[in-house]
């Protein structure tokens, strides 16, 4: 009876109180200061450097809102900006707090880095950890409680009542058994008559939570006055320039990018420089997204709910170094057209662009692996053309080591991948040219690691009388029965001299969020170190079937005329679905119970997405002719 007492008066009381005319930005521009380490350029908060974060911050002492969403990219200050909310309100607009982050080691960073300092200071507030709950930091002050949290922690949506909760890059919170961090805040509103909600957050995919507070929302976007005609503009990726710096013969001048990209006004079609960015971008002001052109969820129309605003900022507008438009525009070409990839193109759309990304759609059939052939012929730009050169393999598990035909290239490296079954071990073996484009050229199936070893003996070659090629590396799938592959690719390497290296997919719990490999070390048993390649598995995938496969992109993947039935078979066999995941849209890969195998699915994935990362530095100095033995 007491606590419901105390909520009562607590409850009572912050209604009572009247919003403070000053705005939040405002009282953080002559009261926050950072530590030298935190803040490397600015020792005092200003929010002139992130104008657009001003409104937002202050979007708490409106009446009329109730949310606030932020779909954003990564370099925009939106994050420290909202910070400032919960430093102002001990003095201005007391009332319980939450800030809540994906994880409980960025909650005590958040806490010890970005807040004690500042809350002592202004506030004279004592820290002290929630005894209950050793995932939640506690600022505890005479008249309000400033919880920070990991989102994997049930007990602060339990506890109390809140007058403003910030939920920070709300796509990566773990759902909890009673429902999501957003459901479990709101539940802890319904008495509360001036509460404010934040929700903020990289987007993912189209339909996750950020994405769809922000659809349900006013949808406002940052509109800048042009240097040249004043009318307001939105930055777009579509309308930056830096096609004048593709040498037709050599190809992108990446320097040239980063020195001359520039931005074509949507209106008046004039250039600007990114000189005049900082003086357009202090001038910009938020503005409702008319009602026809509104972003959509599934192609259905979503009018703004009441007492919702929404935002969408990306680094366009950031006057950080590191996210220029010249080195932004490098990020897209290399994504798109130096290193195409997949799990790239949406890296930079979700992180820079601040959009989400489509669920993935994948149409891998029979006809697809064969439009992988060499030698085909199709119509470009109305004219018909041969594509590539047909071939066939070197080897076939029905000749065993009889050889059948000769290297469809004079290849500058030849290389193996592997994946481990029960019973036997599946291989694929490619030739690779120095830009990265490939030839299958082998494949079979031994019965143990000795005889997969034995394949490092087996000559390839490019013409009658020519010197023989042998595989050079490659990588084996260490997740099933690791410590006897360790003890194989430990016994190639340094009995052999061959470079066999164990590889382990894995996903997010392996941290790994992009498709760059990760070096883990590990020991082998009556051997020494190793080291094991980690690699996220989605990524590889998604790079593999929707681009390699479905799109055929450069640097391309080249099949034999007659492609072994297995292979047609196996390659088919995973599919991509869309399911829901923690409450939000996610495309996953299935292998459904009654398909065939996917073994050497996974030797092809493994080639293009961890073979050819380890390989490629070492050919960056090669020329055409560089070929290996490892006699």
């Amino acid at each position: 009876m007491i606590e419901e007492q105390l909520f009562v008066r607590d409850l009572f009381g912050a209604g009572l109180r009247s919003s403070p005319k000053e705005p939040v930005w405002q009282w953080a521009d002559r009261n926050v200061f950072f530590d030298q380490k935190m803040a490397a350029t600015e020792v005092r908060y200003r929010s002139d450097l992130t104008p657009w974060a001003r409104e937002i911050q202050d979007a708490v002492r409106d009446p009329d809102v109730r949310e606030v969403g932020v779909m954003k990219s990564s370099q925009t200050g939106i994050s420290e900006g909202l910070l400032n909310v919960l430093r102002w309100m001990p003095q201005n607009f007391p009332g319980n707090a939450l800030y809540a982050i994906n994880s409980k080691e960025k909650a005590q960073d958040v806490s010890d880095k970005r807040l004690r300092k500042s809350i002592i200071e202004t506030a004279g507030a004592a820290l002290s950890n929630d005894e209950n709950d050793v995932s939640t930091y506690s600022f505890r002050l005479r008249n309000m409680t400033i919880k920070v949290t990991g989102s994997g922690s049930p007990t602060p949506y339990r506890e109390t009542w809140y007058r403003v909760a910030i939920l920070d890059e709300i796509e990566d919170h773990e759902e909890l058994k009673d429902g999501t961090s957003y459901d479990l805040v709101k539940s802890r509103f319904t008495t509360v008559p001036d509460y404010t909600l934040f929700v903020i957050g990289k987007p993912q995919d189209e339909g996750g939570i950020i994405h769809k507070r922000f659809v349900a929302g006013t949808q406002e976007k940052w509109m800048v006055p042009c240097w040249w005609c004043e009318q307001r503009i939105e930055f777009q990726q579509k309308h930056f320039q830096f096609s004048h710096c593709k040498n037709p013969i050599t190809g992108w001048d990446l320097e040239e990018v980063l020195r001359s990209t520039y931005y074509r006004c949507q209106r008046c079609q004039k250039d600007i420089e990114e000189t005049h960015k900082k003086a357009m971008v202090a001038e910009g002001i938020w503005t409702p997204t008319p009602e026809a052109d509104r972003m959509r969820i599934d192609g259905k129309p979503s009018p703004a709910e009441p007492e919702v605003r929404s935002f969408h900022i990306s680094d366009f507008y950031s006057s950080f170094p590191e996210v220029s438009w010249g080195k932004l525009m490098v990020k897209w070409l290399m994504a798109t057209s130096i290193q195409p990839s997949e799990t790239s193109r949406d890296d930079v759309r979700k992180n820079h662009w601040g959009l989400p990304v489509a669920p993935k759609t994948m149409d891998v059939t029979d006809a697809t692996i064969q439009n992988l052939r060499g030698g085909l012929v199709e119509v470009v730009d109305g004219v018909e053309q041969v594509i590539g050169e047909k071939f066939d393999l070197c080897y076939s598990p029905e000749t065993g080591d009889q050889m059948l035909n000769y290297l469809p290239c004079d290849p500058a490296v030849i290389t193996i991948s592997v994946d481990k079954q029960d019973k036997v071990l599946k291989y694929v073996v490619f030739a690779w040219a120095l830009d990265g484009s490939a030839w299958f050229i082998d494949y079979g199936e031994v019965d143990d690691e000795d005889a997969l070893i034995e394949l490092r003996n087996r000559p390839y070659y490019v013409s009658l009388g020519s010197r023989p090629r042998f595989i050079h590396c490659g990588v084996i799938d260490c997740n099933f029965r690791k410590n006897t592959v360790l003890r194989a690719c430990y016994k190639a390497q340094h009995e052999h001299g061959w470079s066999l290296w164990p590889a382990r997919g894995g996903g997010i719990a392996n941290d790994l969020k992009t498709r760059s490999l990760k070096e883990t070390e590990d020991w082998v048993e009556g051997g020494g170190e190793i080291t094991i390649y980690d690699f996220q598995d989605r990524s590889i995938k998604l790079d593999f079937y929707l681009g390699t496969v479905q799109r055929r992109e450069d640097p391309r993947l080249w099949m034999p005329d007659k492609i072994p039935p297995v292979i047609v078979t196996e390659l088919t066999s995973e599919k991509l679905i869309t399911k829901m995941i923690s409450g939000q849209r996610k495309s996953v890969f299935v292998h459904p119970d009654d398909a065939p195998p996917n073994d050497y699915g996974d030797c092809f994935k493994m080639q293009k997405g961890v073979v050819w990362p380890l390989i490629a530095p070492e050919l960056r100095g090669l020329g055409s002719d560089s070929s290996d033995s490892s006699d």
